[in-house]
């Protein structure tokens, strides 16, 4: 526990003193890198503060630099918090010429043979082409050697008097040569180095970049295929469904033909007992009732139709013939409201199938749902609207809810996950036939419990032109 606590602070920390706030990947580098570096020198300089504390209360503190260092840590302080505040470039020239300035103090006051003025002038080199640029640590050699030259110069030849007690030999130009020599090849590496790694991330950001557009281009075709593939699906299950409703109709159509077949077969026998004309007219009556179910049947299972102007009336009535014996299994009365004389052009064949699966859908809706009206009706409504034909079709059923009618339309979703043989294409048939076939459009309303109305709306194709 405790060691979970300890990360989590450190985190904070981290986000508190360090986290760079620029926006772009170098910037955000090189703010991350100068937030460490001043933390680091103010954690030294509050170090060497206490340290010359210690030694002035100890009675040692005649040549304490104690003002100089509290000096130094007040300005690191102070850069970081402007790092902090989002000045993070402001604050890396900053730092960069105060350690020049602290330098040029060092080399003015003790001369150029001093080692740690040396340091400070290298150090200032390699974090001008860390925190600025490749081409910013060139630039400060440059002026380190411009600069130091002349004051060697100076120091050597008498004209500036440094303070030479810490030496124990004298100051020759040679070696300030030798110093700005070291001090350009240092200036020159650090040039080198901060140039190839800017050119290895701005590669590697490249090649970064160019994987997502191959990512998002390989995930943009795994959808498309991914989308033909269900289309495939979906063309071959629809026929399959054709076939399962060859099956479905085929017991409707046996059911409604042995009523009809076995009054022709007795009115046949009576042929010697009874006027002829009247066994007949029944006989012929029973054989055409058995004529309509079978072209209906027929219908249904076709692959294909002709463009035709059909009455919708009469197309509905011959679906709910076929489906008369599931209606009558589940309990449910088919009643139609509608003007025989609504017409419309175009495939006969592809309505049968779009009516039929309406209504088997509405009647599945009174599967083991108890409907509060005493009896279980599905209305099919045929009205002319200024231009299209709409139908309408509503049962009080069990219902859909909200997010139910968001997919109810979608191949292969079903909310009958009970009926092992409903595969959930239904109404992506219906809906695809509408738009496809109708140039229409298909909406529905439904609640749980109270029931659902599908209302479509279907326009005539254009005639060929003869």
């Amino acid at each position: 526990m405790s060691r979970f606590r300890f990360q989590i602070d450190t985190s904070n920390w981290y986000k508190k003193f360090l986290a760079p706030r620029s926006l772009t990947p170098d910037q955000q580098r090189r703010e991350l890198i100068l937030n460490i570096l001043l933390c680091g020198l103010t954690v030294i300089a509050v170090i060497a503060d206490l340290s010359n504390i210690g030694n002035r209360l100890d009675g040692g503190g005649k040549g304490s630099a104690l003002p100089i260092l509290l000096v130094f840590t007040v300005v690191i302080a102070g850069l970081w918090k402007l790092s902090r505040k989002g000045y993070h470039q402001v604050v890396a020239y900053v730092l960069v010429g105060f350690l020049l300035v602290a330098a040029l103090q060092l080399v003015l006051t003790w001369s150029f043979e001093l080692p740690s003025a040396q340091l400070v002038l290298a150090l200032a080199i390699v974090i001008a082409g860390v925190l600025l640029t490749a081409r910013a640590a060139l630039i400060a050699s440059c002026v380190v050697a411009v600069g130091l030259l002349p004051i060697s110069y100076a120091q050597v030849y008498g004209y500036l008097h440094p303070d030479l007690s810490w030496a124990g030999f004298r100051l020759e130009m040679a070696s300030a040569i030798g110093y700005t020599v070291i001090l350009l090849i240092i200036g020159l590496v650090a040039w080198l180095a901060n140039r190839e790694t800017t050119r290895s991330l701005a590669r590697a950001r490249t090649s970064e970049h160019a994987l997502e557009l191959e990512r998002d281009n390989l995930e943009v075709k795994v959808a498309e295929r991914t989308r033909e593939l269900e289309q495939a699906q979906l063309v071959r299950v629809m026929e399959l469904q054709r076939l399962a409703e060859f099956g479905r109709l085929s017991a409707g159509l046996l059911h409604e033909m042995s009523n009809p077949l076995t009054v022709a077969s007795l009115n046949l026998e009576q042929h010697s007992s009874e006027p002829r004309p009247v066994l007949l007219r029944r006989a012929v009556q029973s054989l055409q009732h058995i004529e309509r179910f079978v072209d209906a049947a027929r219908k249904q299972l076709k692959g294909q139709g002709n463009l035709t102007n059909f009455s919708l009336h009469q197309e509905v009535k011959q679906v709910t013939r076929i489906l008369g014996h599931r209606a009558r299994e589940g309990g449910v009365k088919f009643e139609i409201i509608s003007d025989a004389q609504i017409r419309l052009f175009g495939d006969p064949v592809k309505f049968n199938q779009l009516i039929a699966n309406l209504l088997i859908n509405s009647i599945e809706a009174y599967d083991d749902h108890p409907t509060p009206f005493g009896e279980r009706r599905v209305v099919i409504t045929i009205k002319r609207t200024e231009k299209t034909c709409q139908v309408q079709v509503c049962d009080w059923g069990h219902g859909l809810s909200a997010d139910e009618k968001q997919h109810i339309f979608e191949p292969f979703y079903s909310t009958k996950q009970h009926n092992q043989q409903n595969m959930g294409i239904g109404l992506a048939m219906v809906q695809q036939i509408v738009t496809a076939d109708f140039m229409g459009r298909i909406t529905v309303t439904s609640s749980p419990k109270r029931g659902t109305c599908f209302t479509v709306r279907l326009r005539s194709q254009t005639k060929p032109s003869s």
